[in-house]
């Protein structure tokens, strides 16, 4: 009687991919203002009438951010290379939008550190606005400039101490928007990536393939074995 023969199913690319993450402790993509193109995008509503308040910032028709091409500045971003929109006092409000993907990895352990700062800000002080930059994780609670708040209102325009985003994440793609207001001049926002780290979980399709190979390696290790210990002599 002939042995049976097992046929082996082999994974995905994808898997392999995936195995490949885990092992090497990849980290999931994500990008600061510096390298905008592919990144970041931006929807923008102008209201040269009076101050905007939260309801004016539009979260449809983003189209792709720019750096601002002002000597100091271009790391920072906004929809034209000036930043402007008029004389001060046309105020504008920005949502700066990037998406990124925790495929792969347990979206529980996930760890974004950065920080950020905004051009115009909530000082209410010779035409500054009083809107408090935020931002919003996947739609969720707004949080505020570091250090900022309605009885507190600081300057913006630098870049704020570092912030650890650990909840609100979530399986697949995220999405993150920083709703900044201007005042019509240089306006626009920066962030700067300090580290974003995941645990990588490989697909099931992965595992079964790294059994395989063991199983394998085994098997050829033990084939090796039994040639090297074999007397050709009888």
């Amino acid at each position: 009687m002939s042995p049976r023969t097992i046929p082996i199913v082999l994974p995905s690319l994808t898997s392999l991919v995936l195995l490949q993450a885990a092992e090497a402790g990849v980290s999931p993509a994500f990008f600061g203002t510096d390298d905008p193109t592919g990144h970041w995008f931006v929807s923008t509503s102008v209201n040269p009438a009076g101050e905007g308040q939260e309801s004016s910032f539009s979260t449809s028709s983003f189209t792709q951010a720019v750096n601002l091409s002002q000597p100091g500045r271009t790391e920072w971003i906004a929809d034209v290379e000036s930043g402007n929109h008029g004389p001060v006092g046309t105020w504008t409000q920005f949502v700066f939008r990037q998406t990124f993907d925790l495929t792969g990895f347990d979206h529980t352990t996930a760890d974004l550190r950065f920080r950020w700062a905004a051009d115009d800000s909530g000082e209410i002080f010779a035409m500054r606005g009083s809107w408090i930059p935020a931002f919003r994780l996947n739609g969720g609670a707004f949080t505020y400039y570091p250090g900022a708040s309605p009885d507190n209102r600081i300057p913006t325009y630098s870049y704020s101490s570092l912030v650890s985003l650990t909840s609100g994440f979530v399986g697949g793609l995220n999405t993150i928007d920083f709703y900044v207001q201007g005042n019509g001049v240089t306006d626009g926002f920066a962030l700067q990536l300090e580290s974003f780290t995941a645990t990588a979980v490989p697909a099931p399709g992965a595992l079964v393939a790294l059994g395989v190979a063991r199983v394998l390696g085994v098997r050829r290790r033990r084939a090796r074995g039994r040639s090297v210990g074999s007397n050709p002599c009888g």
